[in-house]
């Protein structure tokens, strides 16, 4: 903007008594003509005295008030004598210099020059009188943008990506025109990706934020760091100002924390004498990174049956997790427990945390059973021979409904297949009878054989079934009658557990019920 100066003239109309505002201020210049913020400023000016008779002791001062002169405080003329007309100073005119602080406000100020100064009357005797002029000097003021820079981070991760929030803020009393700030690096923040992020123009008093990347130092601890920007802008006039800003930001590296605990499980119950694959999800439940997390697991009441227990993940941030599966057994209902052995260090590796952690389970009692047999013999084209089998109950839990199929390949083929139990107390047995056949022209060996149990129990859930499996071999050879190829049985239990649904053998034949 244009400098407007206004000299204002105070003329003193009468002169019998005093000769007050006969002082006036003509050939008034401002330099420079645009006064800006922050500037020195040089005023000259003439003065022209109107009152008829000689001026004496003239005392000049420019005087003013916050926050032009009162910054800088101008000196005082001393003029022993003025005469009528116009009158300079010692280079022809009187010349002051002020500084406008760079923090003024745009705006008009006025300065004040006062004179004070003596006349001597005449008349039936001489006196001699005291007398002022105010001569008041006004003009513009440019105000000045000024930019500051605040950074924030809300998460600090050491040796890995941090983004910054860059805010510029306009404190200043102009705008700052096409802002564009230039990322400058240091030992501790390294920019990544673009290092220039244009704001564009920032008005006196408002502030725009923008994202920075920077990689960060990995042995970086808490402490207060300064984050050097380059600041290039437009000022007053168009003049282009280059400003390095520290920009302090607060660095606070989060706590991870490291739980371990159960999700999906296969089945979804787990009972005493069975397995069951378990889900561990390993989270980070904490505000910070944790490095190098590794879980040992351990097992307590329960059965680590699982070749891998030792996970190792290299990182996990927080809300993040992974999740591991392992195969557990129970042998009892008595405090089911795996003991997770977890050991993780901070983000930037300052402190290491080491802590065990127990997997707490539930186990519901279940039927467990055994299948025994007397000696039968099998020969090539024998048929219908009687299978007599023993089923007990060697679980904790009642087994209603139980349903057990045989299964054979050839030469054995089962002619009655099926045999239902209507209930079967925890320690007690069952007698089961089948029929199979061989084929006569099967090749004498040994074949394997397969028995399916099916059954509920009080604790599931209504429509729940049970269902197990009992695997041995059966010696195929010699002559019906012979004691020298007995069947032989060996037990081994896996369990499925189906809900809602029957299960469906691969030969169905009609169910014999037990005597």
């Amino acid at each position: 903007m244009s400098l407007a100066l206004i000299a204002f003239a105070l003329i003193g109309l009468g002169f019998a008594q005093s000769a007050d505002n006969a002082l006036s201020i003509v050939n008034l210049q401002v330099n420079p003509n645009t006064v800006v913020a922050g500037q020195n400023v040089t005023i000259t000016f003439l003065i022209y005295d109107s009152y008829t008779q000689t001026l004496q002791n003239v005392n000049l001062q420019l005087q003013g008030s916050y926050p032009i002169l009162n910054y800088s405080p101008a000196y005082s003329n001393l003029i022993s004598s003025m005469g009528q007309g116009v009158y300079g100073g010692l280079n022809n005119y009187f010349t002051y210099k002020i500084h406008v602080p760079e923090d003024t406000p745009s705006g008009y100020y006025t300065l004040d020059v006062v004179a004070t100064y003596q006349t001597v009357t005449t008349g039936a005797t001489s006196t001699t009188v005291t007398s002022q002029s105010t001569m008041p000097i006004s003009f513009y003021v440019n105000g000045v943008p000024y930019v500051g820079l605040n950074a924030a981070s809300t998460s600090v991760s050491p040796g890995g990506q941090t983004s910054v929030t860059l805010t510029a803020i306009n404190s200043g009393y102009g705008d700052a025109k096409n802002l564009t700030l230039e990322l400058l690096g240091t030992n501790e923040f390294k920019p990544i990706g673009s290092k220039e992020l244009y704001i564009g123009t920032l008005s006196s008093g408002s502030s725009s934020s923008t994202q920075a990347t920077y990689y960060t130092a990995s042995n970086i601890t808490n402490a207060t760091y300064y984050i050097p920007v380059l600041a290039t802008y437009r000022s007053v006039g168009n003049k282009l100002v280059n400003q390095t800003l520290n920009a302090s930001l607060s660095v606070v590296i989060q706590n991870p924390n490291i739980v371990v605990k159960p999700s999906s499980t296969t089945p979804q119950s787990l009972y005493a004498g069975y397995n069951q694959t378990i889900g561990l999800v390993i989270e980070n439940i904490g505000t910070g990174e944790a490095k190098n997390v590794t879980v040992k697991l351990g097992s307590g009441a329960l059965s680590l049956m699982s070749s891998v227990s030792n996970f190792f993940i290299g990182s996990l941030e927080p809300g993040s997790s992974e999740t591991e599966y392992v195969i557990v057994s129970a042998n009892s209902t008595e405090n089911p427990a795996l003991i997770a052995n977890t050991s993780y260090y901070s983000s930037n590796y300052g402190s290491f945390v080491q802590k065990n952690i127990p997997i707490n389970l539930t186990v519901a009692p279940a039927a467990l059973f055994t299948i025994g047999s007397g000696k039968y013999y099998l020969s090539p084209g024998s048929t219908n021979v009687p299978v007599r089998l023993t089923i007990t109950n060697t679980g904790t839990e009642v087994a209603n409904q139980v349903q057990v199929s045989i299964d054979t390949i050839y030469p054995v083929t089962p002619v009655q297949s099926t045999y239902y139990i209507p209930s079967i107390a925890p320690g007690q047995s069952a007698n089961m009878t089948f029929l199979v056949s061989a084929d006569p022209h099967g090749i004498s060996g040994t074949y394997p054989v397969t028995l399916f149990e099916q059954w509920k129990q009080p604790n599931g859930a209504p429509n729940q079934l049970y269902s197990g499996s009992s695997s041995y071999f059966v010696t195929v050879g010699g002559t019906a009658g012979s004691d020298s190829t007995p069947i032989v049985i060996g037990v081994i239990v896996v369990v499925i557990i189906v809900i809602g649904a029957r299960f469906i053998m691969k030969k169905k034949k009609p169910i014999k019920k037990g005597k």
